[in-house]
């Protein structure tokens, strides 16, 4: 399942922080995540994918984690990123 926050936002305001299954997104997530992908059906734990200009640990640009509870945790190791992607990604918006 793939969830993309803008349509969320844009749809459903009032939701802004509740996904379907009923995790909450803290408002710092909503702000840096662009795409959630909840594979948990799959096996696949869940992907959150950064908007522009965020990295993780340093190294890449989403979150991997079995639940949307450790993927929050992670947050507090994203930081900003200047990469050429990045900036690429910025500047077509």
């Amino acid at each position: 399942m793939v969830y993309t926050l803008a349509l969320t936002v844009a749809v459903f305001p009032a939701l802004l922080f509740i996904l379907t299954n009923g995790d909450i997104m803290t408002k710092f997530g909503m702000e840096i995540v662009e795409e959630i992908s909840d594979e948990r059906n799959m096996g696949d734990g869940v992907w959150l994918y950064f908007k522009p200009g965020y990295i993780w640990q340093r190294e890449v640009h989403q979150i991997h984690e079995d639940t949307l509870a450790k993927c929050k945790a992670q947050f507090k190791y994203v930081t900003v990123c200047t990469c050429e992607q990045c900036v690429a990604r910025q500047i077509k918006r």
